[in-house]
């Protein structure tokens, strides 16, 4: 099985029965991903695609509810602090600049 773990950059608390229902409501994958929550903000994704995987992982970060969220590689037997998740790729759109 292939996985990205995603940490929330943000203050609020989000259950991952939550982030899973977003995932498969809204996500286009090629396979079932499933989520589990390790700690407060962190998220595994599981996917059963390694294209789901790779293309989590080129995102770099996303954002759900206004939340960043900021995805790495997962290695088995790992732990959070293997992680920089304190930088990711972000584009920013502002309206009405020529």
């Amino acid at each position: 099985m292939f996985a990205v773990i995603a940490l929330f950059r943000d203050f609020r608390d989000f259950k991952a029965g939550e982030i899973q229902t977003w995932v498969s409501m809204k996500w286009l994958t090629r396979a079932p991903i499933d989520v589990e929550k390790v700690s407060k903000n962190a998220f595994i994704f599981f996917c059963y695609s390694g294209e789901d995987r790779d293309k989590l992982a080129a995102l770099s970060t996303a954002c759900y509810k206004g939340a960043l969220r900021v995805f790495k590689k997962w290695i088995p037997n790992s732990s959070l602090m293997d992680y920089n998740f304190s930088w990711g790729t972000l584009w920013i759109r502002v309206e009405g600049l020529l």
